[in-house]
């Protein structure tokens, strides 16, 4: 460790002076311990995510995204999943007149053909 002598001191590099009976005593050294603030992440059950999922569709994805500890390729393959069930679920309900809203699937593939035969 080097040292410097200041006036009637030693100065070590980490700014502590040093005197000369050997003791270490600082200004800048804090008198009560530094309070740090701990952030505890909240996880919500898997079987809450699922039943939000089933009955609140879009509260139960954003529910997984953020409050569970699964992984990214778990929450990819259940977002695509529950997607594919709720755009069958649509095309059920519009197939069977229950809701009067056109078929996405049906305007997509009209889509295409417009845009093949154009």
């Amino acid at each position: 460790m080097d040292n410097y002598y200041s006036e009637n001191a030693m100065i070590s590099e980490s700014g502590a002076a040093v005197p000369d009976n050997g003791a270490v005593y600082s200004e800048n050294l804090p008198t009560e311990p530094e309070q740090q603030e701990i952030k505890v992440r909240t996880y919500a059950h898997p079987s809450l995510v699922l039943l939000l999922m089933l009955v609140f569709f879009p509260a139960g994805l954003i529910a997984m995204l953020f409050f569970t500890k699964w992984g990214a390729f778990a929450k990819i393959l259940v977002t695509l999943f529950v997607l594919a069930v709720a755009l069958s679920v649509y095309e059920v309900l519009v197939l069977y007149n229950v809701i009067d809203l056109p078929s996405l699937i049906g305007m997509i593939v009209q889509l295409w053909n417009d845009y093949i035969n154009f």
